[in-house]
């Protein structure tokens, strides 16, 4: 049984405070990712950066601190894989921040990680042989985000 250690994605790429929205937008294009954690002159996480903020004024020379969400929502390594969809789910937010034991951010976990965990659950439970691509269920999560999941 996968842990939540093991779900999440442990290369947090990150933008500082200052800077251009339509980086930003090129840069999680460019790393095929949807969230983005925006960090204060200290490395400290303040914000977190979502496909979902861009809008038609993104181009408008915002910075990421204009449509970043903030405070940052969290869950410790040590948590499970319910405890943390379960938080999404209450929060209606698409990614936590993983923290360690120093309460420094070890890792992000998102929707597409968790989608992925159910299809392979249901692959395995299946015994299904039908393989689901990483661009197929991130498909199915850009979909679910499209309409607010």
């Amino acid at each position: 049984m996968k842990t939540l250690n093991t779900l999440m994605n442990k290369k947090i790429i990150s933008v500082p405070l200052g800077y251009s929205v339509n980086k930003a937008e090129a840069l999680m294009i460019e790393k095929r990712i949807r969230h983005l954690p925006v960090t204060d002159g200290t490395g400290n996480i303040v914000g977190v950066l979502s496909s979902k903020d861009f809008s038609s004024n993104a181009d408008l020379g915002f910075l990421v601190e204009d449509l970043m969400s903030a405070p940052v929502s969290f869950v410790d390594e040590k948590d499970t894989i319910r405890e943390a969809a379960l938080k999404m789910l209450e929060q209606k937010i698409s990614c936590l921040l993983v923290i360690g034991k120093d309460e420094e951010a070890v890792g992000i976990i998102t929707t597409d990680d968790l989608l992925r965990y159910l299809v392979e659950s249901l692959q395995n439970e299946s015994g299904s042989k039908q393989i689901f691509t990483k661009e197929f269920v991130g498909e199915i999560a850009n979909a679910l985000s499209s309409v607010g999941i």
